[in-house]
């Protein structure tokens, strides 16, 4: 399946730099049950990950409200297996924190 035979990599870059911002205090994911996946590059940009189709079986399994990926091939494939998960396609992590922000306050 196209975005989803990448050779794998670190694919928690994303993830671990969005939690590390929960962790000082920023309320990044506004009350939403988020995922990320992503190989995040020291220039702040995303890279496509492999995976990405059982990664959005499990989103689905922990009810997840959002689910932030790579843009591009990765993006394509998780929406297709998303159900009712919703997808936010990001090449950036700055272009990831902007989406949460603009996501509806939960808590």
């Amino acid at each position: 399946m196209p975005g989803d035979s990448a050779p794998l990599k670190p694919s928690a870059g994303l993830a671990f730099a969005l939690g590390l911002m929960e962790e000082l205090g920023k309320n990044v994911d506004r009350g939403n049950t988020v995922a990320a996946t992503g190989q995040m590059n020291l220039d702040g940009s995303v890279s496509p990950i492999g995976g990405v189709r059982q990664k959005v079986f499990g989103v689905r399994a922990a009810h997840v409200d959002v689910f932030l990926v790579p843009a591009g091939d990765n993006a394509t494939v998780a929406r297709r297996y998303a159900g009712g998960v919703r997808v936010i396609a990001v090449k950036s992590f700055p272009q990831a924190l902007r989406a949460l922000a603009t996501l509806p306050r939960k808590d």
